[in-house]
């Protein structure tokens, strides 16, 4: 690995910082949804559905009062705020439920922004390198006239581009795939939204 750090110039050490910035902002990601929403599957999903059409507000708040993941906080917050002010209108309940929804939306997405810095940057610093180095070879080769100059000098310029794309692309299959995850855990929050508001309105 030290040896094409060497040969790659100095574009490669750019290129290995995003690469342990990357791989630190996948591990974050992976333990969020593997180890602290690891609650969230289809069974959780079914039974906050069925007690949300056939449990009171009161039984809502105690059963989910332990839960961690997003759809457990905003169904319980929200059943104790109702709780505590019964007197409130639709209007304002629905602007509560979607500030709770857009603020546990903004924690799934923290962090984001490293993976496409990475995807960016990664093969767009590998490229530069990959020209820096080809200039340089094509100097050598007007100084010195000799052809295998600019050869070896392209090969070792090259190092930058793949090292680049080595670090772009499995940080794009990832951040696809974190992108669909937040995507399904949103349409969850919204059906859960729309539960809550229909729950408000029965007992008006």
């Amino acid at each position: 690995m030290f040896y094409y750090m060497q040969v790659g110039g100095i574009f490669m050490w750019p290129i290995f910082f995003l690469a342990v910035l990357s791989l630190a902002a996948v591990l974050e990601k992976l333990f969020l949804y593997f180890v602290r929403l690891r609650d969230l599957g289809s069974k959780f999903k079914l039974d906050i559905t069925k007690n949300l059409n056939n449990q009171t507000f009161e039984k809502i708040g105690e059963i989910y009062q332990n839960y961690k993941n997003p759809l457990a906080k905003v169904v319980c917050a929200a059943s104790n705020f109702y709780l505590t002010n019964k007197n409130i209108s639709k209007s304002e309940y629905e602007f509560l439920i979607k500030t709770m929804i857009d603020d546990e939306i903004s924690k799934l997405e923290k962090n984001n922004w490293i993976l496409g810095i990475c995807i960016s940057a990664s093969p767009q610093l590998g490229l530069l390198g990959t020209i820096v180095g080809m200039i340089k070879s094509f100097g050598a080769l007007s100084a010195a006239g000799d052809p295998t100059l600019v050869a070896g000098g392209i090969s070792e310029a090259l190092y930058t581009t793949a090292f680049g794309l080595l670090v772009a692309i499995p940080a794009l299959v990832f951040h696809v795939y974190f992108i669909n995850k937040n995507d399904s855990i949103m349409e969850n929050l919204e059906k859960i939204e729309f539960l809550l508001l229909k729950k408000f309105e029965s007992l008006r």
